[in-house]
């Protein structure tokens, strides 16, 4: 009954999100971005991951490459119009996501019967959604920060199991595929996820003989192939560009993060996190408090149990905390939520081990109040869900408006390079983000288009301008053109739209 209830809901969810999804007004920002970094996946000329604010691009591109890969399937797929350069890459991350999320109900230990797995999962959706205020669901976003969630939580579930379940080979393979995800999208992995699983590793196989035979070969063979090619594309480009390449970039700047932060930020900032995990709203106390609670109820049980599962995950739960911490302490510039988005997985770990304990207890004995359970969650989550969609907040609307009437009011010359220009570090530093929406519907339209090289830390090295003819140069103003309205001002055409004022020269 549970499946069919979802897969109905889920139809409707979907409706609702490719309803947001399909139109124009999302194509802005970093996702117009991943947009032209998928658009050179398409070459195969594409090397590196998304951009840092730090100077340097996270280590690799797997997630472009497999938008690339799926996008012609999905154009197959499609039968409606589509008005977003980046409505197929939102779909692929959906299809990605729901992959995610059936290897972590996969990777569970035997011993763990499916209605908690069904729980925990519905309940850590639905807590998710504390993280962002976009009309559409987070299983759609493109992000970076948001990508490495479903990977890590798979990554956590896939080595606990292996500790208890030595000859679950397939898991080796999960582990890959989460690290490839993990490292390829953001730097910090290297931490949280490199260093912890290649120890993790190294400790299992000190406690477990594993049995060599054809399966367990083929297994851990695949497993280093995927992960082999994953980081193929960043190697290549430390050869082609050396010395001026990724990685000593990556390397320079880690070496200059090198100061510590006082306790009382670092503190606040952890308890912030928990607050929005439950609560969707940022207060430190609450949140020690959650945790606090969390930790002394699991360990205060943990004495009584068995169940090596949850042994093994609290200590990695603890380790990842320890971590975080660290992680805290080397961030520069702004302590910003997003940039720990990513613990996130493990909080839900916690969360997980208790419902466990509790089920252990038989506080639900009767197998049919725990589909009830289960149902409700459901409406739950797609009840959330679906509001969100029903009360669209349209995004970057106001800039696909000024996009549309720039390419109204001026004549781009295919034969000639186009420099898009609007400051840097001044007062028009923030119109990147309709900048870089010009910038992928010149290129979507084979254009040459260029940028100033102030901004080539974010746009690339491909976009650094050769012999630009023409410049179109986006001032910020404080009037609010709610009208579009064209004056001619030395001998130019000036556009005024919103908080905006265009020329082209």
């Amino acid at each position: 009954m549970k499946k069919i209830l979802f897969f109905v809901l889920f139809i409707i969810y979907l409706v609702l999100n490719v309803s947001i999804l399909k139109d124009f007004y999302l194509d802005f920002g970093d996702v117009a971005l991943i947009s032209l970094k998928v658009e050179f996946a398409k070459q195969f000329n594409e090397y590196l991951g998304p951009y840092s604010r730090m100077g340097f691009f996270h280590p690799g591109p797997v997630i472009f490459y497999l938008y690339a890969f799926l996008e012609p399937f999905l154009k197959f797929l499609v039968f409606f119009p589509v008005n977003s350069v980046s409505f197929y890459y939102y779909i692929a991350q959906l299809l990605i996501n729901f992959l995610f999320l059936v290897l972590i109900f996969d990777a569970f230990p035997k011993s763990v019967s499916d209605n908690i797995r069904w729980i925990f999962l519905l309940i850590y959706l639905i807590l998710l959604e504390n993280l962002n205020n976009t009309s559409f669901s987070l299983l759609f976003d493109v992000w970076g920060p948001v990508i490495i969630i479903f990977p890590l939580l798979l990554l956590m579930i896939s080595l606990t199991t292996l500790f208890v379940e030595s000859h679950r080979y397939e898991l080796f393979f999960y582990l890959s595929l989460s690290l490839s995800m993990i490292l390829s999208n953001h730097l910090s992995g290297m931490i949280y996820a490199g260093l912890f699983s290649f120890f993790g590793l190294i400790w299992f196989f000190y406690k477990n003989r594993i049995a060599i035979n054809k399966k367990s070969v083929l297994w851990i063979c695949f497993s280093i192939l995927w992960l082999t090619l994953s980081f193929l594309p960043i190697i290549y480009e430390f050869f082609i560009n050396y010395p001026d390449n990724n990685i000593f970039k990556i390397i320079e700047v880690s070496r200059k993060t090198s100061s510590l932060r006082k306790g009382n930020e670092v503190i606040k900032y952890f308890g912030e996190l928990w607050s929005i995990f439950i609560f969707g709203k940022a207060y430190s106390f609450l949140g020690w408090m959650i945790f606090l609670s969390v930790n002394l109820f699991l360990y205060n049980r943990l004495k009584k149990t068995e169940n090596l599962f949850i042994k093994y995950l609290y200590r990695f739960s603890l380790i990842q905390t320890v971590l975080l911490f660290f992680y805290i302490v080397k961030i520069p510039y702004d302590l910003l939520h997003y940039l720990s988005w990513f613990y996130y997985s493990i909080a839900s770990l916690y969360i997980l081990m208790v419902i466990i304990l509790l089920f252990e207890e038989n506080i639900f004995k009767e197998n049919y109040k725990n589909i009830y359970i289960i149902i409700l969650l459901i409406f739950l989550l797609f009840f959330r869900l679906g509001y969100k969609a029903w009360n669209q907040n349209k995004g970057f609307y106001q800039e696909s408006l000024v996009l549309k009437e720039i390419k109204k009011q001026f004549v781009f010359d295919p034969n000639v390079e186009h420099k898009i220009e609007w400051g840097f570090m001044d007062e028009h530093h923030n119109n990147w983000v309709v900048a870089s929406g010009i910038v992928l519907d010149l290129y979507k339209n084979h254009i040459p288009v260029c940028v100033d090289k102030n901004w080539l830390f974010m746009f690339g090295k491909e976009f650094d301008c050769k012999n630009p003819l023409k410049t179109l140069f986006i001032k910020k103003i404080h009037n609010n053109y709610q009208m579009p309205e064209i004056k001619i001002e030395d001998n130019l055409k000036v556009l005024y739209y919103f908080d905006y004022q265009i020329y082209l020269k």
